[in-house]
């Protein structure tokens, strides 16, 4: 069978490839069907042709033979009649393959070299009128000199090669990379792909074009582009000094070609700039409620800035540009920039990162940040100590409140803690710190190791507030019977009715804890375990309280106040006083440490009587004392006037001294009592003995 092929005629394609029919062979062979051996192909007719328009016809016979692996028979293509078709011959040799119009190595050329050239204007979009990135400056062009870079790119000149295989081959071997062009091509052992609807050719060019630029080095604190964002709800004012380097990569990847209506550039071209950088920085800052806090820091950055077209899937044509780059093209960007500080504001040691996170969708042409900032560090809190005594360093781990604009910074402890030696445990801070202000709240248990309820310590409930100068502590305390014991488990007194309340604080400049507990007892008993004698402490003014006092948390010194004090050794004294005052160092550890002195005291001496009156004879002591050992009465003496004893001796003129008397709680005594007399009597076997000065005369 005899077949006629007529091809659709392209503008200015005619005179580029008319004259060669091997452009047209290899696209007959490479389809299965007559009706689909190439693009321009519109009809097929059986032995005659019937013109339906003007036509792209060949000048010669050609006989192809169908490919036998496809099934087909052979066919031939019969010689076109030139009288029938002279006109579109004519028309198909107007032009020269030289003439500049039609010449695509000369079309492709120059439209190239435009585009390179107004790439200059394209710059000043890295200047990032239109993108606030974080942490990096809003004067890239000038910091990178991107315009001087851009304004050394040159195109490589193409316009020597008219036939697009020698066009195709000079592009390979100038690194350039011809995705299509028309009718396909071998070019060594890559087989280019035949092009597609009207593209005659389409080349990738995508290049480093400038490696490792640095960036000006007199640069100041304008390259970091450090703002209040950075650091939101920690400061409003940053002083910073950088002292790092950055470098930048310069990448080319361009997409362009030939269509039907010429050059054209895609919509996927770009421009990219890598920048990768890191350093430290200082400085100093408003953070909390300090002013001119040290800092120090780091900054990071692997992030690209890149300039695309608004449109990824359109063709662009330099006609397009003539009002300049910018209504066409946009910003994009991604990568990961840190920025770290580190300080100390009052009680808080902290740490704090910014990190932004971008990521652009280049299909959408979107471009969506995820910034995570992140604050750490410890607090410590002036008498909070850990399990050695040491100053105690807490650690936490903020979060940022956006809506209210501040940190929150919370601090939980599993284990253990002491304040003033007291076991603190399930300590939960909550702290705000905010630009210009820091406060808080916080609970704890409190475990009173001197004051025990049973075989347990008092626990208290406590509350911690805080401000911008430091903490307070309050709590309350109570129980029925409560004994208050020294560490080694000796008993020093025990009540009935204690109260306890706790109120304290402690500032942030070092002072360190101040206040403590105020303590009450309705009735109490001094030494409860003791042999040698009975103190018993009673409510003396009817105000319910027998017992109250303080236990201070910064020097633990517990003082109590005695209403009324009966104090007695069994068969030897008495003594009755109001007022006294009990101290109690919870530091001193000597057995002979003092709790309270009682001076100029009357001490009824109860082995004695009086001959006039039953009442037992006092003696004025100068000083009683209650120590941790026992009861120590100082050197005293006094004239008792006429005595007797037990009705049997009887005395005239007596005297008594005391000489270094200590008695001890477990019952042992030391020291001596002294008595002496001008005259006297005794009773022997029922006779009496009288003396004057030394001899005694019986009756």
């Amino acid at each position: 069978m005899v077949m006629q092929f007529y091809m659709r005629s392209r503008p200015y394609r005619r005179s580029r490839h008319a004259a060669s029919i091997e452009m047209l062979e290899p696209r007959l062979l490479l389809s299965a069907e007559p009706l689909g051996l190439a693009a321009g192909l519109v009809g097929v007719l059986d032995n005659e042709w019937e013109e339906t328009e003007p036509s792209f016809v060949t000048d010669e016979i050609v006989a192809i033979r169908m490919s036998e692996a496809k099934g087909e028979s052979f066919a031939e293509i019969d010689e076109l009649s030139e009288a029938t078709y002279g006109w579109a011959q004519e028309e198909l040799f107007a032009s020269s393959p030289e003439d500049s119009a039609t010449n695509p190595g000369v079309e492709l050329t120059t439209g190239f070299a435009s585009w390179l050239s107004g790439l200059k204007d394209l710059t000043e979009l890295f200047d990032l009128n239109t993108l606030d990135m974080p942490i990096l400056p809003d004067n890239l062009a000038a910091l990178f000199g991107i315009s001087n870079i851009v304004a050394a790119a040159s195109a490589p000149d193409f316009s020597g090669f008219s036939e697009l295989s020698d066009l195709v081959h000079a592009l390979v071997a100038n690194g350039f990379e011809v995705i299509s062009v028309e009718g396909g091509l071998i070019v060594g052992e890559d087989t280019i792909a035949p092009s597609t609807g009207d593209t005659i050719i389409e080349v990738q060019w995508t290049v480093n074009f400038a490696s490792g630029i640095e960036v000006v080095p007199n640069y100041d604190t304008s390259l970091l582009h450090i703002t209040n964002d950075l650091t939101p709800g920690l400061t409003n004012g940053l002083s910073l000094e950088p002292a790092f380097s950055w470098s930048g990569d310069l990448e080319f990847s361009f997409l362009f070609g030939l269509d039907d209506a010429g050059f054209f550039i895609d919509g996927s071209s770009n421009v990219r700039l890598g920048i990768t950088g890191n350093g430290d920085i200082s400085g100093n800052a408003d953070i909390g409620a300090e002013s001119d806090v040290s800092l120090t820091g780091t900054v990071a950055l692997d992030q690209w800035v890149g300039l695309y077209f608004s449109e990824s899937g359109e063709r662009y044509r330099m006609d397009q540009f003539a009002d300049g780059y910018s209504s066409l093209i946009m910003p994009l960007a991604g990568g990961v920039g840190q920025f770290t500080l580190s300080g100390i504001t009052g009680p808080v040691d902290f740490d704090f990162s910014f990190t932004a996170t971008l990521n652009s969708d280049l299909g959408q042409r979107t471009i969506d940040s995820e910034i995570v900032t992140a604050l750490s560090g410890t607090v410590g809190l002036a008498g909070i100590q850990d399990d050695s005594g040491d100053p105690a360093k807490l650690a936490f781990n903020g979060s940022y409140n956006s809506a209210e604009d501040h940190w929150l910074l919370t601090i939980e402890v599993a284990g253990d803690l002491q304040i003033a030696g007291q076991k603190l445990s399930n300590l939960q801070i909550d702290l705000i710190l905010a630009v210009g202000s820091l406060s808080g709240t916080g609970s704890a248990g409190l475990a009173l190791a001197f004051f025990q309820s049973g075989n347990e310590p008092m626990a208290a409930s406590l509350s911690f507030e805080f401000d911008t100068q430091g903490f307070e502590i309050s709590g309350v305390v109570t129980g029925e019977q409560v004994t208050f014991g020294d560490t080694d488990g000796m008993v020093l007194f025990s009540g009935t009715g204690f109260n306890a309340t706790v109120a304290a604080s402690s500032a942030y400049d070092g002072a360190g804890l101040s206040g403590g507990m105020n303590v009450t007892f309705a009735s109490a008993e001094f030494a409860p375990n003791a042999t040698a004698f009975e103190a018993i402490i009673t409510d003396s003014d009817s105000d319910g309280v027998a017992l109250s006092g303080t236990f201070d948390f910064a020097s633990e010194v517990v003082l109590l106040q005695i209403d009324s004090l009966l104090f007695t050794a069994t068969g030897l004294l008495h003594i009755t006083a109001a007022g006294a005052t009990f101290r109690y160092d919870r530091r001193n550890d000597a057995p002979d440490q003092e709790y309270f002195r009682l001076e100029n005291l009357d001490v009824e001496l109860i082995a004695l009587r009086n001959q006039s009156a039953t009442d037992p004879p006092s003696v004025k002591v100068s000083e009683f004392v209650v120590r941790k050992d026992g009861i120590s009465i100082e050197s005293a003496t006094a004239t008792l006037g006429d005595i007797e004893i037990a009705g049997i001796v009887g005395l005239s003129g007596a005297k008594v001294g005391f000489e270094n008397v200590v008695i001890q709680y477990a019952g042992s005594a030391a020291g001596s009592i002294s008595l002496q007399a001008q005259a006297g009597f005794f009773v022997s076997r029922g006779k009496l003995c009288q003396w004057a000065g030394v001899a005694c005369q019986w009756r």
